[in-house]
């Protein structure tokens, strides 16, 4: 308990935070829109990682002096590699209605650093209850009159749900990673995606799918019409603004290239290896056990089995 104190107090002193980007890929363009800005604790220290950082900030009752350390050094950070682009800035909703938020978050502040406020994306949990909803838009519009925007950050993971989507109307809509996990294997997450989906283009809000992490999900979620991409699939954070690889990209534009080309199939002409998915197989010397775990985890109707790495039956 006194350690992590000591240690947030010593991060504070020095200023010890992290700062790591993670591009927001627009796949119809084929570019990034934007960064979200991620902090983490010192190297190899106790509060490395993030949830410990904030839960012991939150612990200590410093909360508010890490959130202000990390939003400077991201965009002080992000004006130093040269910002064009989107930054995303996690925003706890307990903290934006703070005054000292407001005198601490000037547009002064921001130009400061050479960057704009139409720059500047306030990225708000769903995973944190807000109990009065008026006096929270007001201090979202008091932003958004500035030139701010703003996303709504888990969306499906929290307690708000589609309530804080409506009180807000954001800019930005980003799914929750467990919405996107797996999402090639479960017909009612991607349900769940067209129908957030719909809502985004009725309402002029853009849809991001964050913790996108396999070529299946990357697959799914354009089909479904998915635009904006985030996930270690396609780069992983980094203290440098990061471009998306040429392998990622052609294999996206080949995906955009095969959904034109569907729509001149037939029944009788649709290729069948445009319905198959990729998945592990298991050998022969897979257990029962393993079997069982395998269905209940990975939500497969069916898996290949393999011998020295040839099918020699389905399961």
């Amino acid at each position: 308990m006194a350690d992590k104190r000591a240690e947030l107090i010593e991060i504070l002193e020095k200023r010890n935070i992290r700062t790591v980007f993670q591009p927001i890929f627009d796949v119809k363009n084929a570019k990034i829109i934007g960064y979200e800005a991620l902090s983490r604790g010192p190297s190899g220290s106790i509060l490395e990682r993030p949830d410990e950082l904030f839960d012991a900030a939150r612990e200590h009752n410093m909360l508010w002096e890490i959130e202000l350390l990390c939003r400077s050094l991201a965009i002080e950070r992000a004006s130093q590699r040269g910002l064009d682009k989107f930054l995303f800035l996690n925003v706890d909703p307990r903290i934006i209605r703070d005054e000292k938020f407001k005198e601490g978050f000037t547009n002064k502040f921001v130009k400061s650093f050479n960057i704009e406020p139409q720059k500047i994306i306030f990225e708000i949990t769903e995973k944190t209850a807000i109990e009065d909803y008026k006096a929270f838009k007001e201090v979202l519009d008091h932003y958004v009159r500035q030139g701010y925007k703003i996303a709504i950050d888990d969306t499906g993971a929290g307690y708000s749900g589609m309530r804080l989507i409506t009180e807000t109307k954001p800019q930005f809509i980003k799914l929750d990673m467990g919405l996107i996990r797996d999402i090639d294997k479960d017909s009612f997450k991607q349900a769940i995606c067209r129908n957030l989906l719909t809502l985004s283009k009725i309402t002029n809000m853009k849809l991001i799918a964050e913790g996108v992490e396999t070529i299946n999900e990357v697959n799914t979620l354009i089909n479904i019409g998915v635009e904006y991409l985030q996930g270690y699939f396609l780069a992983r954070p980094s203290e440098a603004f990061q471009e998306i690889s040429e392998d990622v990209i052609v294999h996206i534009r080949d995906i955009l290239n095969d959904k034109l080309k569907e729509k001149l199939y037939t029944s009788k002409t649709y290729p069948v290896g445009k319905i198959v998915r990729i998945d592990e197989p298991i050998t022969i010397n897979y257990k029962g056990s393993q079997l069982k775990n395998y269905f209940e985890n990975s939500k497969a109707q069916g898996v290949a089995v393999v011998k020295d790495k040839i099918p020699v039956g389905l399961l």
